[in-house]
């Protein structure tokens, strides 16, 4: 059985991570886009979602 929104929520989960790491200055702003970007496409070709099916 195949559970969905799991994507949504590592993808929300790991970008707030991010988030925290630009606001107390361990990441710069291109490397915050970089690191959202891969963590996107990791999260969303990892777990199985809605626009897969």
């Amino acid at each position: 059985m195949k559970k969905y929104g799991q994507a949504e929520y590592a993808y929300g989960i790991m970008k707030q991570i991010s988030e925290k790491l630009l606001a107390n200055g361990t990441l710069t702003q291109q490397q915050f886009k970089q690191l959202d970007s891969k963590n996107k496409q990791e999260c969303f070709d990892k777990f199985c979602t809605a626009l897969s099916v």
